[in-house]
């Protein structure tokens, strides 16, 4: 068993876990979570090794199974050490990153660019709408996310092993050859002043008129907001209840590919360095008030 911080492997593990440009010297990412490690086996990725806690691998036995890749126990405190998550489930596997290839457009194809799109988490959810909705591959801009970041990888829920998804350098000029090509060309835009447009609209409209909302988000922070939170995947009802009993769900929540709130997060890591903080304190102030009652 690895049990110690300074082994090679742990040391490579980190690496990719902090650094784009590591995942790139190295050729590999590392993907965190017993689903998405089940998603890149299954998709056929070339998986270099998998990592896990005795405890994962009693509720995990598929890792054992032939053909899956060298496997390699490690102890709950390197597990916390390469994790990029508070809770880790102790389970992880190195993939060798996909060969970048040129664009080749398909008659008949949709394709989604991307430009400067900064948030890894909205990135990974535009991703796993592409495979949802059929899209023949996204084109990313410079300014996006690295597609294999922690975050990113989390929120695409395996759709990007799937997913085909092409880099280019002078988004413009793809955009040129795409009409000159034939193909239709809409882009649409919604900058943050604009995104609290929306949102103080929701509120006017559900506080102030009285009328119901429904707000389709894969902010935490938003849905912190709201009466009732339904939490779906892939089309099934997961979770639903009040903001305050499902966002403190955090195991479950990554489970498919969602994080808690920032707050949530936050009182989590001071739980576990022994401070009395109730979890379910949302709103930033009560946040903030929760854990001066606990310093007092």
């Amino acid at each position: 068993m690895i049990s110690s911080r300074e082994n090679g492997v742990v040391k490579l593990c980190r690496r990719l876990q902090s650094s784009g440009r590591a995942r790139r010297e190295e050729g590999l990412f590392l993907a965190e979570g017993s689903r998405l490690c089940r998603e890149a086996v299954s998709a056929g990725l070339s998986v270099s090794a998998l990592l896990a806690t005795p405890e994962a691998l009693e509720k995990n036995p598929w890792l054992e199974e032939p053909g899956r890749g060298e496997l390699l126990l490690i102890s709950q405190g390197v597990a916390k050490a390469i994790s990029d998550t508070q809770s880790p489930q102790g389970v992880f596997c190195l993939c060798a990153l996909p060969q970048e290839r040129e664009l080749s457009l398909q008659e008949g194809g949709r394709y989604l660019l991307l430009d400067r799109l900064q948030d890894p988490g909205n990135l990974g959810t535009i991703i796993r709408g592409a495979e949802a909705f059929g899209v023949t591959a996204l084109v990313l801009g410079p300014g996006c996310p690295d597609c294999f970041s922690p975050k990113v990888l989390r929120s695409t829920m395996g759709s990007l092993f799937r997913q085909p998804v092409f880099h280019t350098g002078d988004l413009p000029g793809s955009i040129r050859r795409m009409g000159e090509e034939g193909f239709a060309v809409y882009a649409a835009m919604l900058d943050p002043a604009g995104r609290r447009e929306v949102l103080d609209t929701v509120k006017t409209l559900n506080r102030d008129k009285g009328i119901t909302v429904v707000l389709i988000t894969h902010h935490m922070d938003e849905a912190a907001m709201t009466d009732r939170v339904v939490v779906m995947d892939r089309g099934r009802v997961v979770m639903d209840g009040p903001p305050r009993e499902i966002l403190v769900r955090m195991e479950e929540l990554r489970e498919i590919g969602l994080d808690a709130p920032h707050t949530v997060e936050l009182l989590h890591g001071l739980r576990q360095e022994g401070f009395d903080v109730p979890l379910d304190a949302l709103g930033i102030q009560e946040c903030a008030e929760a854990i001066l009652r606990a310093l007092a």
